[in-house]
Parts: C-alpha cells; sequence; structure tokens
C-alpha cells in the first residue's frame, strides 16, 4: 500500500490522530509520500512522529488544521507551510479520513505564481475588494 502512496504524483501525507488530551499534539506525521517530501524538503524518516505544526508555518495554521480534524471536516482551507529550508508556501490542504478513524489522509495543492489556484485567489480577492469600494 506504502509503495502505491510513495508513487501518486500529488503531495499526500499520512497522520496519526491522537485523543484530545492537551498533552500532546492532535496529530502526528505517520508517513510522507515522495511528492510531498520533495515539496517540504525532507525525508519521510525526518518527518515520521513530528507533529503536524513542524510543516505549518504560522500558529494560526496549526489552530485551523487542528479545528478541522477535530470536526472531522474535510473542506479545503488555505495554509502556509514550512520548507525544511524555512520557504513559506500557501497551499490548498484537504483533509480526509481513513477507514481506520485514527488516521487521516492530508493532501498538499501549492500554489504557486503560475498556478491556476493562484490566479483564481487572486481574482476572487480583486472582487472582493471591488465589492467593498462599490
Amino acid at each position: 500500500m506504502m509503495e502505491v502512496i510513495d508513487n501518486l504524483a500529488f503531495s499526500m501525507i499520512i497522520l496519526a490522530k491522537a485523543p484530545a488530551d492537551g498533552r500532546q499534539p492532535l496529530a502526528t506525521i505517520r508517513h510522507v509520500n515522495a511528492a510531498a517530501a520533495e515539496l517540504l524538503g525532507y525525508d519521510d524518516e525526518e518527518l515520521a512522529g513530528q507533529p503536524l505544526d513542524t510543516i505549518l508555518s504560522q500558529p494560526e495554521d496549526t489552530r485551523i488544521a487542528y479545528k478541522y480534524l477535530e470536526n472531522a471536516d474535510t473542506s479545503p482551507f488555505e495554509v502556509h507551510i514550512l520548507t525544511k529550508n524555512r520557504h513559506k508556501q500557501s497551499c490548498i490542504l484537504t483533509l480526509s479520513r481513513l477507514p481506520d478513524a485514527e488516521c487521516w489522509v492530508l493532501l498538499l495543492q501549492p500554489i504557486r505564481p503560475d498556478s491556476y489556484l493562484f490566479r483564481m485567489r487572486q481574482v476572487v480577492e480583486q472582487t472582493a475588494s471591488a465589492i467593498m469600494v462599490t
């Protein structure tokens, strides 16, 4: 199964969800596929066992991601990831629960200046600005 996940073209992270007891992070990284490892600049072994906030660049992003996990919300949302070399990258993050209720799949879609997502975000922001002005 992990061989299939590792060969996927999109960035995928398997998370282990911990009990919400306040003594440990709500989610730890269990596995990072090759595409996610390349995006983040880490090896799978470096991230395995690390809390999710290791790759999130802002405390607000961590708070939002944990809220989505707690509520089992699978809606996509925007976060800023932090690569190993400390580069911030905007991404669309989507969470999906695996049949094992304690594991989640996290999909990361980078928002790059040359991407469709980036252009759509600009259109939405410009439209919202225009509505606020009028």
